[in-house]
């Protein structure tokens, strides 16, 4: 549709709203039925909310929920569990003494330390093959909460004594 047709039915219009009382009425309910002006105020106000919800919800939903469990190391083992597929994998888990935040009491928690777990000693980068842990010796591990099992991020163990 060209402008001048368009122009044409608006004209068409005015005059078919010209028998309404109030002359403001008339230019409002025209520019509404032919989308000139009318509802621009309200489809900025929804944008803006839209994006302010927008800003605050997007980065909630993109960071991971980590946890940090500190505590002391019980045992470090490797462990071979059945494939459905066949064959084995193995597994080295870290058993630590974690402090329960809710109830207070200690209760051992076992970490699965995968090869894309990041694993530290005193601030220094370890291999996953080359971890050693001894009894008693303090451990801060972080998981993320929204995965299922206990898949353990990053690893921190304090100097070796």
């Amino acid at each position: 549709m060209s402008s001048e047709q368009g122009g044409a039915r608006y004209n068409a219009a005015m005059s078919d709203f010209a028998r309404l009382p109030v002359p403001k009425l008339r230019r409002d309910l025209a520019a509404a039925a032919f989308g000139r002006g009318g509802g621009s105020t309200i489809r900025r106000t929804t944008g803006t909310l839209v994006a302010a919800v927008a800003l605050v919800v997007v980065p909630a939903l993109l960071s991971a929920h980590e946890v940090t469990h500190n505590g002391t190391v019980v045992a470090l083992k490797t462990a071979k569990y059945a494939q459905p597929s066949g064959g084995t994998r193995e597994v080295r888990e870290l058993e630590v003494a974690v402090v329960d935040p809710k109830t207070k009491r200690v209760a051992n928690r076992v970490f699965t330390i995968t090869d894309k777990t990041k694993i530290t000693r005193a601030g220094k980068p370890v291999t996953t093959a080359d971890v050693t842990a001894q009894k008693d010796e303090k451990v801060a591990v972080v998981v993320d909460h929204d995965k299922p099992g206990d898949e353990a991020i990053q690893v921190r163990f304090d100097a070796a004594k």
